[in-house]
C-alpha cells in the first residue's frame, strides 16, 4: 500500500474542537500499534464536557449487543462491512458497478473471441 499524505482534518471538520481533531487523528492512525486504545480515547479532553465517570461507575451492567453472539466467518464479515460502506457511499457504489460491468464486458469479449 502506498503511503499517502495525511489530510488536514480541521479543514474537513471545521466545527470540531482541537481536542476532537487530535482524538480523531489518534483513532484513525493506520498502524494499529500506534493507534489509541479505547481506554485512552475515553480519557481524551474532548470528552470532558460530556463524560461523567462517577455516573459510569454506578452502572455495573455490561451492555450486550445482539450481533455479539453470532458466529460469523471472515468472508461474511467482510461482505457485511462492504455492504455498509456501499450504503453510505452511493456514488462509489455506482462507480464500482460501472467498473464491474466494463470488466465483465471485456471478459465476455475475450471469451467470445477465443471461441471463434
Amino acid at each position: 500500500m502506498t503511503k499517502s499524505q495525511a489530510k488536514d482534518l480541521s479543514k474537513i471538520f471545521p466545527a470540531t474542537k482541537k481536542t476532537g481533531i487530535q482524538l480523531l487523528e489518534k483513532m484513525i492512525t493506520f498502524d494499529v500499534d500506534k493507534r489509541i486504545s479505547v481506554e485512552e480515547a475515553l480519557k481524551s479532553p474532548y470528552f470532558n464536557d460530556v463524560r461523567d465517570e462517577n455516573a459510569e461507575a454506578r452502572h455495573q451492567k455490561i451492555e450486550k449487543f445482539e450481533f455479539e453472539d453470532i458466529d460469523i466467518d471472515d468472508m461474511t464479515l467482510r461482505a457485511l462491512i462492504l455492504d455498509e460502506i456501499m450504503y453510505f457511499n452511493p456514488e462509489w457504489k455506482k462507480q464500482l458497478k460501472k467498473q464491474l460491468k466494463e470488466k465483465a464486458k471485456q471478459l465476455k469479449q475475450l471469451h467470445g473471441h477465443g471461441q471463434r
